[in-house]
């Protein structure tokens, strides 16, 4: 498994464990921030941390519901970042 492989992994298991932890404890609703990976920045294309990020939540149970994102550069160096609403399917 190469460097970068075993980075996503370890991402999408973050994910998930926030997401399986919030149904388990019975909440409708999830909310989750993620911010743009660096060598995302200003390009078209696959957003790689968003889409692990909502396909690991949604494997355990969750379905997005809404997206709202913001470019804050003072948190995160000129990232945006994604507030993800989830409810539960």
């Amino acid at each position: 498994m190469a460097f970068g492989q075993i980075k996503q992994a370890k991402a999408k298991g973050r994910h998930g464990e926030a997401a399986k932890a919030a149904r388990e404890a019975g909440q409708m609703v999830f909310a989750y921030k993620v911010i743009e990976e660096i060598g995302q920045i200003g390009y078209s294309g696959p957003i790689g941390v968003l889409d692990r990020a909502i396909e690991a939540i949604e494997e355990h149970g969750w379905r997005l519901e809404h997206v709202q994102t913001e470019k804050v550069e003072k948190l995160t160096g000129d990232r945006r970042m994604f507030y993800l609403i989830f409810r539960r399917s």
